[in-house]
């Protein structure tokens, strides 16, 4: 069973120097920190970190390693749960550094990182889906007899010639 406590400092974002394999912590703490973006002009690293019940997207200065919240409605983040497919959906920057792209809440949306103002992005999809029945195989749940594939606490006669052994609760 998976059950971390998100507030605490589950996810980390590391930098791994490949000309001395030294690794380093660029951001971690209360709340922790994952799904590392750095802008294209490698100036901030945006991130998502847990505040309180709150999923909140956030910007680092990495010359400076200061930090700061950017938006706070983000969709539910998946670091208390196993997050196989990511502890948040993934986002991007735009080309010139101004911007992220990003998902919260069933939208797409943008913000400007200098005024904070975020705006959604609209887009509608026509999907056609064929949906087929499951294969399924009879199962039989119950017979009178069958043969034991298992035994359990084998132990042979003092004369070598029997066996006794557990199979299906029975001697």
């Amino acid at each position: 069973q998976y059950n971390k406590d998100p507030n605490g400092d589950i996810y980390n974002i590391r930098r791994l120097n490949r000309e001395n394999g030294e690794i380093e912590t660029v951001a971690s703490g209360q709340g922790g920190a994952a799904r590392p973006q750095i802008s294209p002009d490698g100036k901030l690293l945006a991130f998502v970190k847990r505040v309180r019940l709150k999923s909140v997207l956030f910007l680092q200065d990495l010359e400076t390693g200061e930090e700061w919240p950017v938006y706070d409605d983000l969709s539910h983040d998946q670091q208390e749960t196993w997050a196989v497919f990511g502890v948040y959906p993934n986002f991007a920057w735009t080309p010139d550094s101004k911007n992220l792209i990003f998902y919260a809440k069933g939208k797409i949306r943008t913000l400007d990182i200098f005024t904070h103002d975020v705006s959604e992005i609209p887009f509608e999809v026509t999907s056609h889906q064929n949906i087929t029945e499951a294969l399924h195989f009879d199962q039989k749940v119950f017979q009178n007899e069958f043969d034991v594939k298992m035994i359990r606490q084998l132990t042979t006669s003092p004369d070598g010639k029997k066996v006794a052994f557990n199979a299906a609760g029975y001697i």
